[in-house]
């Protein structure tokens, strides 16, 4: 650049170009600029930051968007200067004040609320703009048949839907015997849930889902266990799920270790040293209802140490790889339960319990 200046005599016309300018200009290889070019450039080109830009090697689109950012954070910082001032000439001073860390996460909570939501009215929205789509085609395919076909289709139909109807309520039926007769019968299963001062709300919250996930799995199995929910009278009514009344279970109040026999109680926990083997019919085994995201270590186990009640773990080590979390969910321990009670074998039990995601052991 200062070379090129002093060539042309500061900021006026450029000078002429020399002999030794001219041969270097000649012998330059094809395809780049020599600074003869660039010393002229500004004869040829009518604004003096293209040739700055060409005297650089510099691509001008790129220079355009780094002056572009340049001048708009000095703009925005000529914005915020003046503002001040005007604020103080006014004795408005203006203070921003930061949030806590628990409003933040409640206006983001309440943000994906709202989004979630609004996809879901989005969702419904669409499935009523198919359904009705469906019925103007079946209206225009029935308006296509004769009466006679019509009235044989409709025929159809109905009956088709009568059997459906009756096969659902059917199976209903026989999932509410089995509940029943589980109840007496079956292998009893309790939930632990007297937690409710190690949780948050969103934990509670979270505990119900699991719950009815749970209840909705048992009664698909073919030989249902008898579920015992333990100590929900210190849960809010309002984080239970929907239907929870009519729920073909054991309601217990208190905790399970004292409700049952110590000697009859196996308290499934991760943090236990042993191994359970086989399931006992004649046993009692009780899944801690802890839903902790921060995970808090031995907090099943020391409860079942301290009633003096014996412990065991789910051989998820055995079959996954060791660096596997073997925290699970209450419905993750009934589904590797009521699998293992249909197969008889605990790695296709783990297998089918644990999520994809994790990596097992062949």
């Amino acid at each position: 650049l200062p070379r090129a200046l002093s060539a042309t005599g500061g900021l006026g016309e450029p000078a002429e170009p020399t002999p030794a300018d001219t041969m270097q200009t000649m012998t330059g290889r094809a395809g780049e600029t020599s600074v003869n070019d660039r010393r002229t450039c500004t004869k040829t080109t009518p604004s003096s930051t293209v040739a700055f830009v060409q005297w650089l090697q510099v691509p001008p689109s790129a220079m355009r968007k780094g002056i572009t950012a340049i001048s708009q954070r000095i703009r925005s910082a000529y914005h915020r200067l003046f503002a001040r001032l005007r604020s103080h000439a006014t004795g408005a001073v203006e203070t921003r004040q930061r949030l806590p860390k628990a409003d933040k996460r409640a206006m983001r909570f309440q943000r994906l609320k709202q989004g979630r939501k609004l996809k879901q009215n989005k969702a419904k929205a669409k499935r009523a703009e198919d359904a009705e789509a469906r019925q103007k085609e079946k209206e225009k395919w029935l308006a296509s048949l004769s009466s006679a076909e019509r009235e044989e289709t409709l025929r159809r139909q109905h009956e088709d839907e009568t059997a459906a109807r009756l096969a659902a309520g059917e199976a209903k039926r026989a999932a509410v015997m089995r509940m029943k007769h589980a109840l007496e019968h079956g292998i009893r299963l309790a939930v632990d849930a007297t937690y409710n001062d190690l949780m948050s709300e969103k934990e509670r919250r979270s505990l119900a889902r699991q719950l009815g996930y749970s209840y909705s799995y048992n009664r698909r199995l073919e030989k249902p266990f008898a579920l015992h929910v333990c100590g929900l009278e210190g849960c809010p009514p309002e984080v239970l799920p929907v239907g929870f009344d009519k729920w073909h279970i054991v309601r217990v109040p208190g905790e399970a270790c004292t409700h049952f026999n110590a000697h009859e109680i196996v308290y499934l926990t991760p943090d236990s040293p042993d191994v359970l083997d086989v399931v006992d019919p004649s046993l009692v085994y009780v899944i801690g209802g802890l839903v902790d995201g921060s995970v808090i270590k031995y907090a099943t186990y020391d409860r079942a140490r301290k009633h003096g009640v014996r412990t065991a773990r789910l051989p998820i080590r055995e079959f996954m790889d060791k660096k596997c979390n073997s925290i699970l969910t209450i419905n993750g321990v009934l589904d590797i339960l009521g699998t293992y009670e249909h197969t008889g074998d605990w790695r296709t039990a783990v297998r089918a319990g644990f999520p994809q995601r994790k990596d097992r052991v062949d």
